[in-house]
């Protein structure tokens, strides 16, 4: 799409943004990433992404520790973060995947509440 914009003028992201009608990155981040979390749950549980899932949800306390200059942010941890902003568990939210139409619903709602 071209915008007509000279290199010289000075357009804010926002202008760019509502002109292109692009999404913001991190809006397109979590919803890939809620996608891939619903994939992963509800794969054949004899699947090694299934097993790695279903072991670092059952396995890894949350007071574990962590190699030195390692982040302590895994990727589950973002995941209850993500769900944290909606009010749900994380475990009430890996049941909830098995059920599509309320897994699009959350999704949905994580989209709408980061705009």
């Amino acid at each position: 799409m071209y915008l007509k914009l000279l290199y010289i003028a000075h357009v804010s992201n926002l202008t760019v943004r509502k002109r292109t009608k692009q999404s913001l990155v991190t809006s397109t981040i979590l919803d890939r990433r809620l996608k891939l979390f619903g994939h992963i749950r509800r794969a054949d549980p004899s699947h090694d992404h299934a097993r790695a899932l279903q072991a670092s949800i059952n396995c890894l306390p949350e007071d574990r520790r962590h190699l030195s200059g390692c982040s302590r942010q895994s990727w589950l941890r973002t995941i209850e973060g993500d769900f944290k902003t909606q009010n749900i568990g994380f475990y009430s939210a890996c049941h909830i995947t098995h059920r599509r139409s309320r897994w699009r619903h959350v999704m949905e709602t994580a989209m709408f509440l980061e705009e």
